[in-house]
C-alpha cells in the first residue's frame, strides 16, 4: 500500500511574506503543523560585499524573510519575471547575455531563480526596468527571453507563457 504525503504548499504560500512592517496585523505565522520546506531549512550566509543585516549565519528559519522593497508599489516599479522560450538555458549564462546586452543600465540588476525556469529581474532604478521592458524582445543564443511585468504572489509552477513579442523582417515590403 502506497504512503501517503502531505500536500506540498504551493511556491506562493511557501514563500509569502508580509510587505512592509513586522507589526503588520495581517501577517501571519505558518502553524506548527504545516509542511513547509523553508520551516526547516539552515539560512544560506551571503556573500561578505552583501548586507547582512537580516541574515543570520547557522540561524534556523522559522517563516519567510520580510520583503527588501517597503511597498508592493516599489516591486511593481523595480521588477520583472523573464523566463527563456524553448529550452532550458543555465542562469549563469542568462546573466552574461543580459550583461552584455544591456551595458546602458545605470543601476545594477539583481537575478533571482524563482523555479520552473523562471527568474525574478529586480532592477536598482525605473528607468532601467522601463528601458529594458520598452526595448523587448530580448534573446540568449538563439532563444526568446520572454519578459512580464511583475505579478503578486506569482506562481511559476502554474505560470505559462501565452505570447511572445517578436520582430519579423520581410524583405521588399513597401
Amino acid at each position: 500500500m502506497p504512503t501517503a504525503f502531505p500536500p506540498r504548499p504551493s511556491f506562493a504560500k511557501a514563500t509569502a511574506f508580509g510587505v512592509g512592517s513586522s507589526d503588520n496585523p495581517s501577517h501571519t505565522t505558518p502553524s506548527s503543523n504545516t509542511h513547509s520546506p523553508l520551516s526547516a531549512s539552515k539560512a544560506i550566509p551571503l556573500k561578505p560585499s552583501l548586507p547582512t543585516s537580516t541574515c543570520k549565519e547557522d540561524s534556523t528559519l522559522t517563516h519567510p524573510p520580510t520583503a527588501i522593497a517597503q511597498n508592493m508599489d516599489e516591486l511593481n516599479a523595480l521588477c520583472l519575471l523573464g523566463q527563456i522560450w524553448g529550452d532550458h538555458v543555465p542562469l549563469s549564462a542568462i546573466i552574461y547575455k543580459t550583461k552584455n546586452d544591456w551595458k546602458f543600465l545605470k543601476g545594477q540588476v539583481d537575478y533571482v531563480e524563482l523555479g520552473n525556469h523562471w527568474i525574478l529581474l529586480r532592477f536598482a532604478n525605473v528607468a532601467d526596468k522601463e528601458r529594458v521592458w520598452c526595448e523587448r524582445p530580448w534573446f540568449v543564443g538563439s532563444f526568446n527571453f520572454v519578459l512580464t511585468e511583475w505579478i503578486p504572489f506569482f506562481d511559476p509552477f502554474s505560470a505559462s507563457i501565452s505570447h511572445i513579442d517578436q520582430w519579423v523582417r520581410v524583405p521588399r515590403l513597401p
